[in-house]
């Protein structure tokens, strides 16, 4: 799958799997309800650390 956003989105208030969309990517994986970004997580850390706290009950 791959997301486009155009420019005019750049620096603005994107979160979650989508990241922080702002060229820094040492900040895209903030876990839902942190403040601070995970620092170089492994695939494993980003899965049970980032990706699990996006996870929604349907």
């Amino acid at each position: 799958m791959a997301i486009a956003m155009p420019n005019t989105l750049k620096n603005k208030k994107t979160v979650g799997l989508l990241g922080n969309y702002n060229d820094n990517d040492t900040d895209d994986f903030i876990p839902r309800g942190a403040n601070t970004s995970l620092s170089r997580p492994s695939e494993r850390q980003i899965f049970e650390k980032f990706g699990s706290t996006c996870k929604r009950n349907f």
